[in-house]
């Protein structure tokens, strides 16, 4: 008579068991980290890309991230989710470049409104107001002509004592 081997029993994270261990976890996704396999490859994304450059450009239409999104027939947040991958890195950049100046251009040629663009570039391309303050103070202050203004209370909180003299002689 043939031996069996003893069923194992194994437990979820739940506690529950599992009646078919050898299925559990996903033997072709070897390091597969979960979620949706990536729809473009870099070279695909580029070339997307460039097709819908060119078709706002023949309609005279604004170029915008949202835009490709939906010229790819994906969300925006995956979008930016690419960009965090080495390999779309290089494409998504020249993507937001060829946005950023596109807003400028406009901007400088009066098509776009200036409060419009100066947001755009200051919260999606990290633009930022500068302003320089130049202060040019002269005059004269007297130490003993401020503590004659001050009144008794504030003389009191001041407690003004001599230094001591710590050299050794």
């Amino acid at each position: 008579m043939e031996e069996k081997e003893p069923k194992q029993i194994i437990l979820t994270k739940k506690g529950t068991p599992v009646k078919r261990p050898d299925l559990i976890g996903n033997k072709h996704g070897v390091g597969n980290k979960g979620g949706r396999p990536i729809k473009f490859s870099p070279r695909t994304l580029k070339e997307k890309s460039r097709e819908y450059v060119q078709a706002q450009s023949l309609k005279e239409k604004p170029i915008t991230l949202t835009g490709l999104a939906i010229h790819l027939d994906i969300d925006r947040e995956t979008l930016f989710n690419y960009s965090k991958k080495d390999e779309y890195l290089d494409v998504i950049k020249a993507f937001r470049l060829r946005c950023e100046d596109y807003i400028v251009s406009n901007l400088l040629e009066g098509k776009t409104p200036s409060h419009a663009g100066s947001f755009l570039l200051k919260n999606h391309y990290n633009y930022v107001d500068k302003t320089e303050v130049k202060t040019d103070i002269s005059g004269s202050f007297s130490l003993t002509g401020i503590l004659n203004n001050l009144d008794d209370k504030e003389r009191e909180q001041l407690e003004l004592e001599e230094p001591e003299d710590d050299i050794e002689q």
